[in-house]
């Protein structure tokens, strides 16, 4: 997370620990985040990697929530409603959940 004023990087969270337990990933393998998108009231960010959504909080970068959506598939594009109710996923198998 940056501060676009002064360019100076606030904080950053490593997506990858959240895969480092699983068993089809090893330590030296690369986690790219796909996607990531500010709730509208700017409290809370979500995260895609691979096959997993995670939804961080912004101030105390604490994961709020971790929803696997398949071992097929890669999402491709992340985004919330309006009004935060809804969440939204592009996945690599043609579909949007």
């Amino acid at each position: 997370l940056w501060d676009v004023t002064s360019a100076n990087e606030r904080k950053s969270i490593n997506v990858k620990r959240f895969f480092l337990n699983s068993e089809d990933l090893q330590e030296d393998m690369e986690v790219i985040v796909k996607c990531c998108s500010w709730s509208a009231d700017g409290a809370r960010i979500m995260v895609a990697a691979k096959n997993k959504i995670f939804l961080f909080d912004i101030y105390t970068s604490d994961l709020l929530e971790e929803i696997l959506m398949g071992h097929h598939s890669t999402i491709q594009y992340c985004d919330f409603s309006p009004q935060n109710h809804l969440a939204v996923v592009a996945l690599s198998q043609y579909c949007v959940e």
